[in-house]
């Protein structure tokens, strides 16, 4: 809310299921994006579908400039060599574990780049699928667990700023807080 993703380019690695959705609805927003998967005719696909621009050696996806980087394929992607070479402002993507390490996190800071911990982008899916599973599935009340989503990144990036602490680390706190109070 409040920002505007048309004109913004968005960088997306992996076109499976979730990568090939997020492509769609940020076309849709009008998003510039550049696209790689190991899966040439995704990319392929993705190019004439979204007008997307390929990057045809999927190592080389961590090279383009972007205002956006998505990652939505293999986890740990996020090391010593790729924020070196991020030329991005934000991360926000849906593959599992896209952090090496802990310290990752922590070079992230150094380098400015914001990082939407993965779980919590990921948590949308999560929500949906407990309701369903529930027996008692409420589409109002699941639309509002889901946007409290954005409220939950909102606050994890004031407390990362406020503490110059990466925001895996105030995630991972805050979660553990939640889960102390059992909730």
């Amino acid at each position: 809310p409040g920002k505007k993703l048309e004109g913004l380019h968005v960088v997306i690695q992996g076109l499976g299921t979730v990568g090939w959705r997020v492509a769609s609805m940020l076309k849709r927003k009008k998003v510039k994006l550049t696209v790689t998967d190991i899966n040439k005719d995704l990319v392929a696909k993705a190019v004439l579908k979204f007008g997307a621009t390929p990057v045809k050696r999927p190592s080389r996806i961590y090279d383009v400039e972007c205002d956006i980087f998505s990652p939505c394929a293999l986890g740990g992607i996020i090391d010593e060599d790729t924020i070196e070479r991020f030329k991005c402002k934000i991360i926000c993507g849906c593959a599992n574990n896209q952090l090496e390490d802990k310290l990752a996190g922590y070079a992230m800071l150094v380098k400015k780049i914001l990082l939407a911990p993965d779980y919590l982008v990921n948590s949308g899916g999560v929500i949906n699928s407990a309701a369903e599973l529930s027996g008692d599935y409420d589409e109002f009340d699941v639309a509002i667990a889901i946007d409290g989503i954005f409220e939950r990144l909102m606050e994890i990036y004031e407390i990362s700023r406020a503490e110059s602490i990466p925001t895996n680390i105030v995630a991972n706190r805050l979660a553990e807080e939640r889960l102390a109070k059992g909730k």
